[in-house]
């Protein structure tokens, strides 16, 4: 960054970003020169390069500001900051909110979620509470299911947990077979979504979600490290695991369904698969009928 004497420092330099109209504002932006680079995105086709100037970030952040100030690569001139867990277009807003205060409103759940990240990664208090109002707004009505998974990719869902176990889904049946996005979420987002589908999905098709998301972040991972197979089922993994299962409905499967699922499943061990066999094979067994006389009268009871 350039340093200026006092004695050429200009009324505009002596302000605060915050103090700046909105053309005194411009006039910094065309006069000087960036000098931090955002890779922003994750596939080749979609990432871009956004250039932003470290005086504006620093002053709108404490974050920017130790991030660019403190003993870290970010503060070196033009250094390039990866940022693959957003998208250009939603970073945009982001950058358009600090230099000029405008917020983009009536945003789709995919940016409006990953705008309340950034601004809370970064402490943007003003957008946080922008974001957080139109957050609400969309929870108060039926959102889809694609939208719920955007919400739950970001940990800013915990504070809105309440709405959500609340709200109504646009479902469509077809929806939760695109489950590559579902896998992208961590497993408290997960965990969320699977109490949303279980009041609405048969036991066989959320048992399908549950283990092709295992499959695909921990089974998937054990073969990446080259792990025993029994070290999936082990220590954490179990617990998270079997938070999963437990919302489940086995004993709503028909025969068919947990034979044709479940029971080929490594989730389930032995035992277990049994159990729950039984208890669906009791729905088939026709109920007998036991009376006694009590010495009263004649009882009559199920066996």
């Amino acid at each position: 960054m350039k340093y200026i004497s006092a004695k050429t420092m200009s009324s505009n330099d002596l302000k605060k970003w915050n103090e700046l109209s909105e053309l005194e504002r411009l006039d910094f932006i065309k006069n000087s020169a960036t000098d931090c680079i955002f890779i922003v995105g994750k596939t080749t086709d979609e990432i871009q390069r956004i250039s932003c100037h470290k005086k504006v970030l620093a002053e709108c952040s404490d974050v920017f500001s130790s991030m660019f100030s403190g003993n870290y690569f970010e503060s070196e001139k033009n250094y390039e900051i990866s940022l693959d867990d957003v998208s250009p277009r939603a970073f945009q807003f982001f950058v358009t909110f600090i230099y000029f205060g405008v917020y983009q409103g009536k945003n789709s759940m995919k940016d409006l979620a990953q705008l309340a990240y950034l601004s809370d990664k970064y402490m943007i208090c003003p957008l946080s509470t922008a974001c957080e109002t139109e957050i609400k707004d969309k929870l108060k009505c039926a959102i889809t299911l694609s939208e719920l998974v955007e919400l739950l990719k970001y940990q800013v869902f915990r504070q809105y947990h309440k709405m959500i176990e609340s709200l109504q889904l646009k479902w469509d049946y077809d929806d939760f077979r695109l489950s590559s996005p579902m896998h992208n979420l961590c497993a408290s987002g997960f965990t969320v979504l699977l109490k949303k589908l279980s009041k609405i999905l048969s036991a066989a098709d959320l048992f399908e979600i549950v283990e092709n998301y295992v499959t695909f972040n921990f089974i998937q991972e054990k073969n990446d490290k080259n792990l025993h197979d029994t070290e999936i089922m082990s220590g954490s993994n179990t617990i998270i695991i079997e938070l999963f299962l437990s919302k489940v409905r086995f004993q709503d499967m028909t025969a068919a369904e947990f034979c044709g699922g479940p029971i080929k499943s490594s989730l389930l061990n032995v035992n277990r698969k049994l159990n729950i066999l039984i208890e669906i094979s009791k729905k088939y067994i026709p109920k007998k009928r036991f009376g006694y006389y009590n010495g009263n009268s004649y009882v009559e009871i199920d066996i």
